[in-house]
């Protein structure tokens, strides 16, 4: 009897363990093929963000290059196209050794990528985990047939013109090290030198890439502007690498030009400047056309209390005196002690200039009247100068409004 009912219930629960199994493996092989299906489906590049990092995402373009790495320990860069936005591709020695299709990753193959989000030196780059997640989209090896078919073709955006012999920033690449080179593109970021000894940043981008340019405090100092995100530069520097990335290292202030983009303008006749422009470096994108004579503002007009300036026409001749500035917020850097400003830089697309007010204003400022990026801000103050740079003074609330 005993004996009886022991092996009744050892058959119970042999049959109760069989079905956990079973459960386990079903569930494991849903989740896992959910997991697939939606690291599978591809998403813009420009979509990806900061809130990003550590996810897993599939994005499909055209390969602008392919740079080997330089050391035993660095990966290699893949720099990926769509219509949208461009980003590197970091794949690793062991990674890539494995790949069955490395001798199709060209210049203007068109791949499939899977990988990790990940944030290097402020650049978010994917990270490629496995060989698998390179895929060609023809349907080449080690590609999906299915996912090609259900993902639209990505078409690269059209490349802004340049004047002959200038490159844009998806071209400059590793045979160019330690050349002399000038670039245009557009500024997607600007980043303050973080201490005496650390560079000003600015990355420039076009359709196919982005390049870092970087300077030092002897050059910000003499530069007539801070660069904005949405401005055109056009940029002559040494091309070098720091941390497996490629950079544009500039010498001097006058190697950083604002390009006026517009309208190609008939031979013979002088560009159209907006009044924002007037009075900078800006140069005509025609080659064979004269810039503009210089038309000083007279002092009496950038003085006017009820004039109200744009950051790109306030000069130095108003030092000392009080003006009224419009323009976009593009940068935020709140204060870090009490005898410390906060700092507001805003631009007109030609220009940009800081304004600056204690913590004491700061809280007295109502919601509206907090700097948010991207908002039109007009501030009313005494222009100073503070490391060469100029900037206005606010010293009341009642001197922001909109």
């Amino acid at each position: 009897m005993f004996i009886a009912n022991f092996t009744k219930v050892g058959g119970m629960i042999m049959k109760n363990n069989v079905f956990a199994i079973v459960s386990i493996m079903i569930f494991l092989f849903v989740s896992g093929s959910l997991i697939g299906e939606t690291a599978q489906k591809t998403i813009p590049v420009n979509t990806i963000d900061q809130k990003m990092i550590d996810q897993i995402v599939t994005v499909g373009g055209r390969i602008v290059s392919v740079l080997a790495p330089r050391t035993e320990q660095a990966p290699y860069s893949l720099y990926l196209t769509d219509d949208t936005e461009s980003i590197r591709i970091v794949v690793w020695k062991n990674v890539y050794d494995a790949l069955t299709i490395k001798e199709k990753l060209k210049a203007d193959a068109r791949i499939f990528v899977t990988g990790t989000v990940k944030d290097y030196r402020g650049n978010l780059n994917i990270y490629v985990n496995a060989s698998t997640d390179i895929r060609m989209m023809d349907g080449g090896a080690g590609s999906g047939k299915d996912e090609a078919t259900k993902t639209s073709a990505v078409t690269p955006a059209p490349v802004a013109p340049a004047p002959a012999g200038i490159l844009s920033p998806g071209q400059v690449n590793a045979s160019m090290l330690e050349k002399t080179v000038t670039v245009q593109g557009v500024v997607k970021a600007y980043t303050p030198a973080r201490s005496e000894r650390a560079p000003y940043s600015v990355d420039l981008k076009d359709d196919a890439g982005v390049l870092r340019v970087v300077y030092w405090s002897d050059v910000s100092k003499v530069l007539s502007f801070t660069p904005a995100p949405g401005q055109t530069l056009r940029i002559t520097g040494q091309v070098s690498e720091y941390r497996d990335n490629l950079q544009l290292r500039v010498r001097g202030a006058a190697d950083i030009k604002q390009v006026e983009m517009g309208a190609v303008v008939p031979a013979g006749t002088a560009p159209a400047v907006s009044p924002a422009a007037a009075g900078t470096t800006t140069k005509p994108l025609a080659a064979n056309v004269p810039p503009a004579p210089a038309v000083a503002t007279p002092a009496s007009q950038v003085i006017a209390p009820a004039q109200i300036l744009s950051p790109g026409s306030v000069t130095k001749e108003s030092v000392g005196k009080t003006v009224k500035v419009k323009g976009k917020v593009v940068n935020i850097r709140s204060s870090w002690m009490e005898t410390a400003p906060n700092t507001v830089s805003i631009s007109d697309g030609a220009g940009t200039i800081d304004y600056v007010y204690w913590p004491d204003v700061d809280a007295k400022l109502t919601a509206e009247q907090k700097p948010v990026v991207g908002k039109t801000i007009i501030v009313e103050g005494e222009l100073s100068e503070f490391r060469g740079k100029l900037q206005v003074r606010v010293k009341s609330p009642g001197k922001i409004t909109f």
